[in-house]
């Protein structure tokens, strides 16, 4: 489903997809390889604490390597969408993401939420995210849940939350060594605790 609090016009969306389309022509890949993929996860998360600047053409080095030409498009009006998947070939798969929103939590949560769509889903699928899906899908579920536990192991959250501190200002420095603790972006912390109202 597609939330009614955004205006959706097709010719935008399609105008998005086909900008993603043509800068992917020309980022060279390896054969896809989904075993690569998923080792080289741990080193994308280690990139969560750069700026943008420097991850940037690391993500798109990575995934090359892996068979992914990776994209990021700058959102356009009526086209509200967080990120897409799709397959240029049986051997080159197309991650293209948006900058709707320039926070770390959100860039990153749906960066993880598309690996996770080229990860589980089939090579036929087209998958595009707007910026509230229907997550009641099995394949949402799964992607959802491979990004927030990639992000954030769900023992390391648990213990999070065991040791959260009474007061507000004091949880969210709580959250910020928490993150320095499991090398992330802070900033994902504190968007996983405001998205679980732990923390306003």
């Amino acid at each position: 489903s597609i939330s009614s609090k955004h205006r959706i016009v097709l010719p935008s969306v399609y105008a998005w997809l086909r900008q993603g389309a043509r800068e992917a022509e020309a980022i060279e890949t390896a054969d896809f390889d989904r075993k690569k993929l998923i080792e080289a996860i741990p080193d994308i998360r280690n990139l969560t604490r750069e700026r943008a600047q420097l991850f940037h053409p690391k993500l798109q080095e990575i995934f090359a390597s892996c068979g992914i030409a990776f994209v990021v498009v700058p959102s356009i009006k009526n086209a509200p969408i967080f990120g897409a998947t799709r397959w240029a070939s049986t051997s080159k798969a197309l991650m293209q993401l948006s900058i709707r929103l320039k926070w770390a939590d959100i860039f990153w949560f749906n960066l993880f939420h598309e690996i996770g769509h080229i990860l589980y889903d089939g090579k036929k699928e087209f998958n595009v995210d707007f910026s509230e899906n229907n997550p009641n899908s099995d394949s949402e579920k799964r992607v959802i849940a491979f990004a927030r536990d990639t992000l954030i192991p769900p023992k390391e959250y648990e213990s999070l939350l065991n040791n959260l501190r009474p007061r507000m200002v004091d949880r969210t420095i709580d959250a910020r060594l928490f993150a320095k603790r499991i090398d992330i972006h802070p900033g994902i912390v504190i968007g996983r605790l405001q998205h679980d109202k732990i923390i306003l």
